[in-house]
Order: structure tokens, then sequence, then C-alpha cells
């Protein structure tokens, strides 16, 4: 016989505010899209007003108004957080370069992909809970430029766990990355290419299309697909040539990249300005944070002498207990606004000192062989932020130096040691594998063994299958499909 029993659990489950929500949402907004923010925030807020450069001249800053009214608690701790955090990296050398935070400068332009904007308004039209709207957007910032998402969804569950103190479900992660790769184009953020052509041709059987042939190759045969190697394809599958060829033809007409198509390089809405400039001056690296002093805001002081007056006024009736309610909530939520923008300026600033401090040979010389090993960690626990915070900040932001523009992403690269015990950079590598096959005879290129056997002469053992993966990371094909036919 069944027993109705009660059973209490305990779970912990995301519920986040609307400011935890802005706060994960703020740190990635590109400049443009952060003036925007804040424009929409003065006209709906009277408490916020930008703050006049000449008061900056004369020392007062946008906290010479704040302190007069503390607005809640949770304000003050992320303001004593910040300080704490500044104090963490005072004691970080400074070595040969200066900062600068100039708000003229001339505006390089760089092409860039905006997929991840579009992606965000597309999700945006969905009807989906506030928990997985979020996970959803900070997988769309974790995509690389390429389409795909490289980060094991391990990684970002740990990034997301130390960054808001929580426990998350890998299922829900899941679910979050599923409605990402229904968005246009369909099969964004797929893992690999495996991934990827199988949701393409999913949304192919949606319109009738026979595609089981095809989809059986993928799903067991990319290799043999990889390496033209048809004859075992067909031989495993106990197909014809002509079924064969159908479903080649299936494949052949995917894209094998997401973020093909959606831009043209020629677009003029993708020219956007560097979010950093580093100069050489003499050999002294000189730093500029591009429109720093753009979105400098404060509290509007007639609102914070007309709450005194109200709290201080003998009147206790209902109107005036509104007003008063009134004016706390709008001063208390521009206050937090302040204190985020803030702690933003913060994270830029000395994310960007610290990856130009140890990353100095490079933008000495720009020789991307000298780009020293250095992941999110380094980074993090110099300036005093968690990795998650650091990877928001560098995701989707460029430098320009004297050499080029790179996108921060380029400069962070894990360490390889030589075989006289120096570490190096895998990007090092990376160039002297690509200088290999360049010079390579095409009719008898280099398989991976042999490229590995070459690298290792020149003091760097590293296997053959990271000879292939770096291979891969470079865009170059297999010596197979390298080989040209002799003339």
């Amino acid at each position: 016989m069944f027993k109705n029993t009660q059973q209490q659990t305990f779970k912990q489950t995301l519920k986040l505010s609307p400011q935890q929500i802005q706060t994960l949402n703020l740190m990635q907004l590109p400049l443009f899209e952060l003036e925007q923010k804040i424009k929409d925030e003065i006209d709906d807020n009277p408490a916020l007003e930008y703050t006049d450069f000449g008061d900056a001249e004369s020392g007062e800053s946008p906290q010479s108004a704040e302190n007069d009214y503390e607005a809640d608690t949770d304000a003050k701790e992320d303001r004593d957080e910040f300080s704490d955090a500044q104090d963490l990296y005072d004691d970080i050398p400074y070595d040969g370069f200066s900062n600068t935070q100039e708000t003229k400068y001339e505006k390089p332009v760089v092409e860039t992909p905006t997929f991840r904007e579009s992606l965000k308004e597309q999700l945006h039209l969905r009807q989906l809970d506030r928990e997985l709207q979020v996970y959803a957007e900070y997988l769309i910032d974790a995509i690389d430029d390429d389409g795909y998402l490289h980060r094991t969804l391990d990684n970002i569950i740990d990034d997301i766990s130390f960054s808001l103190s929580i426990y998350i479900d890998e299922k829900i992660l899941e679910k979050a990355l599923a409605v990402v790769q229904q968005l246009e184009p369909v099969g964004i953020g797929s893992r690999n290419l495996q991934e990827y052509l199988m949701i393409q041709l999913r949304e192919k059987a949606r319109t009738g299309v026979d595609v089981s042939v095809a989809c059986a190759i993928v799903d067991d045969f990319m290799s043999e697909l990889g390496n033209h190697n048809y004859e075992r394809i067909q031989n495993t599958l106990n197909i014809d040539s002509e079924t064969l060829k159908e479903a080649l033809q299936i494949i052949s007409s995917l894209n094998p990249k997401p973020v093909n198509g959606i831009t043209s390089p020629n677009d003029p809405s993708l020219v956007i300005t560097p979010d950093f400039i580093v100069t050489n001056n003499g050999g002294q690296l000189d730093i500029t944070v591009v429109g720093l002093n753009s979105y400098k805001i404060k509290l509007n002081p007639t609102m914070l002498e007309t709450l005194d007056a109200l709290e201080k006024s003998p009147e206790k009736n209902t109107s005036n207990r509104d007003a008063v309610q009134y004016l706390k909530s709008k001063i208390g939520s521009a206050q937090w606004l302040i204190s985020a923008l803030e702690q933003r300026e913060y994270s830029l600033t000395r994310t960007i000192e610290t990856i130009v401090m140890l990353q100095q040979a490079f933008f000495l010389t720009g020789d991307v062989k000298k780009l020293r090993p250095m992941i999110l960690k380094d980074i993090a626990e110099r300036v005093g932020l968690d990795n998650s915070t650091i990877s928001r900040v560098t995701s989707t932001r460029y430098v320009q130096t004297d050499f080029g523009i790179f996108s921060l992403k380029e400069l962070f690269t894990e360490g390889v040691i030589t075989n006289d015990g120096q570490i190096v950079s895998n990007r090092a590598i990376q160039e002297t594998l690509a200088e290999i096959i360049k010079t390579e005879n095409k009719t008898e290129p280099f398989n991976d063994q042999q490229l590995a056997d070459m690298l290792a002469e020149k003091g760097y053992s590293v296997a053959r299958r990271t000879v292939a993966k770096y291979r891969e990371n470079l865009g170059i094909p297999t010596a197979q499909m390298r080989r040209e036919m002799k003339s």
C-alpha cells in the first residue's frame, strides 16, 4: 500500500535581483551601448545628471553629492568592496608604462562581428524566465568570434558559481544553451563542428528533406569525411554511390562557421573604436582607456536638498511620505548605478594596466612570439577580481597598438616548457608551426608527426595531437588536404 509522506529538502537556486542582472551585463557593454544606457537612465531618473567636467578640474567628484546621503547598506558595501580592490592593486609595481585618460582621441577603426548584440536582441523577444535569460546572455558572451562555444559548460558553471556564490545545475545551463542555439543563425554556440552540422541537418529535416544518411555520416564518420575517405563510409553504411553523393551534397551545403554570412566586412555599422590605446612613447608605454570620462554621472543636488527639506518638514501628511519614499527610491537607484560604473571603470583600467605590465615585450615590439604565457587567473589575482569578471572585461574588447588592433583574448595563451627549461607562449609555437608549413613542399606536405619532430628540433617538445590542435587553431588543413598535384 502506498503511503503519502512529506519530506523537507533544501535546494540552493538562483534568484537574481534586477540589480544583479544589471551588474552582470554592465561589465560587457561596449562604450556606445553604455552611453545610450546611461542616457536612458538619466531620462528616466531625475536623481541622476551628467558630471560637469569643469567640476572634476576643481576637485569635485560624483561622490561629493553622494556622500550627503546613503540610500541603503548594499550600496555602501559595494563601494567598500571597490575601495578594498583598489588597495589590493596598489602593491603592483609599475614598470615602463603610464596611464592616461584623455577624452580627446582619434577614432581608429576595426572590423568586428556584432552577432552577440543580434543574439541578445533576439533573446529579449522570447518569453523566458529571468534566470534562464541571464544564463543565456552569459553563454552568448562566452561564444568565441568564430561562433563556437569552445569553453566547457563545467568551466562556465564554475565562473558563474564563483561570481554569484550559488549552486548551478548543469541541466539548466544545457537548457539555456539549447535556447541560444535556436537563435539565428541556428546552431550558433555549438561546441564543435559536428554538433553544428547536426543542428543544421535537423533543421533541414523539418523542411521535409531526407537527411538520414547525412546524419549518419556526420555522427560516426567525421574523421573519414575530413580525409575524403568516402570508400570506407560507403562500405560501412552499405549504401550505393548515388546515395553517398546525395548525402555529401547535403553536407557540403551546410555552413561550417556559425558567424559566416551574419555581417558584411564593409558594413559601416561594424566600425567601432577600440576600448584601449597603448602607444610606445620612447620606451614608455602610455595607456588610454577610450571614452573614460564620457559617461561620468552624479547625483542631482536639487533632489538631495528636496529630500532633506521634506524629511525636516513638520508636516507628516500622506503626500509628503509618498514624496519622500519616491525620492529615496530614485536616489538609491542612482547611487547604485554610480557605484556600479565606478567598479566597471576600475575593472577596465586595472585589467588593461595589468595586461600591459605582463606583456610589455609584445607591446614594445609587436612580435607575437614575445607574448608570455598568461591566463585569466594571472590577471584576476593581481587586480583582485574573480576570473569570470576578467573574462567579461576581455572577451569582446580590443586594444589599438602601434602595430595594429588586437582582441584582448588574443593576448591570453597557455605556457609550454621548452627543451632548455624556458616557458614560452603557445602562440610562439603556433607562429613557428605556421612558418614551417608555409615553406613546405606542397606536393609532399608534412604530416602532424613530422611537424612535431621539426618543432622538437627547434626546442618545442609537443605531442602530435597538440600539433594537430595548433594547426586547427591556425585554420590549416591536414597534410592530405594541403597536398598539391605535381605539375
